[in-house]
Formats: C-alpha cells, sequence, structure tokens
C-alpha cells in the first residue's frame, strides 16, 4: 500500500482553502467600505463645525450671495479662510482619493451636505441635490444639515 494523499484528497483541501480565502476578502474589503464611509462622516461633521463658526462670526451660512457669505464658501482644497481668519487649514478629501464625493448647498439660513457613502448600511438621501460634488455619476446617499 502506497503512503500519500489522493486525487480526492488534494482537491478537497484546495476547494477549503480557496472558500476561506475568499471569505477572508470579503470581509476585509468590507471592513475598508465601512472604514471609508466613517471617515466620510466625520469629513461632514468637521465640515459642519466650521459652517456653524462661520455663521456665528457672520451670521449667515456661505452661499453664492455675491456679498460678505460668498467669500466664505468652502474651498476645493487647501485652508478655508474668510474675512482673514482660517476656519479649517486643509479642507477634507474623499478617502478614496480621485473624485469629490463632498457636496454643499447652502441659501444664507440654512444648508445642507452631502457624501456618497459606499456601504448599504446607514444611509438617508441628500434631499437637494442627489449629484455629489464633480463626480456626475456618483449618488449622494448621506446627508447632514444644521443641528
Amino acid at each position: 500500500m502506497k503512503k500519500g494523499f489522493t486525487f480526492i484528497e488534494l482537491l478537497v483541501v484546495t476547494t477549503i482553502i480557496i472558500l476561506l480565502s475568499s471569505v477572508a476578502l470579503v470581509s476585509y474589503q468590507s471592513a475598508g467600505r465601512k472604514a471609508r464611509d466613517d471617515k466620510r462622516k466625520a469629513d461632514l461633521e468637521q465640515i459642519r463645525s466650521v459652517l456653524e463658526m462661520i455663521r456665528s462670526d457672520i451670521g449667515c451660512y456661505p452661499y453664492n450671495d455675491g456679498g460678505t457669505c460668498r467669500a466664505c464658501l468652502p474651498p476645493a482644497s487647501g485652508a478655508w479662510t474668510c474675512n482673514g481668519v482660517t476656519y479649517m487649514h486643509e479642507f477634507p478629501q474623499d478617502p478614496k482619493g480621485g473624485q469629490h464625493y463632498y457636496y454643499y448647498s447652502a441659501n444664507g439660513a440654512d444648508y445642507v451636505l452631502c457624501a456618497a457613502l459606499e456601504s448599504s448600511g446607514n444611509r438617508n438621501g441628500c434631499p437637494r441635490n442627489p449629484r455629489c460634488g464633480n463626480n456626475w455619476h456618483t449618488i449622494c446617499n448621506y446627508h447632514l444639515s444644521p443641528p
């Protein structure tokens, strides 16, 4: 009698290894999506705080009015400075990079901040504009408004 593994035994072991690897890969990808979504939510909360500070200082939320509030519109990148005061040293960028997934809309008395989350849980749609920033193919599915 020969010692060793049969072809069937090797196939079973290989199949089990492939299945376990697949489950681990899916779990890893899911954790990455959740981490990026958490970062997006934290970024929106940070922007919300800045908006509240600006409103406290100048009396309105930044919007395209041609006046005081226009001078304080959120930048695409870099520092957020308004009337000589720096409120944010670096405007947050989407953690996935390359695309801008944040959207901001205001009328002076109210605003909405939106982001495109990757995961399926914990979403609430953007009420004013379903598209996110410069990425017109991405639908915003999470928003914040004034507290």
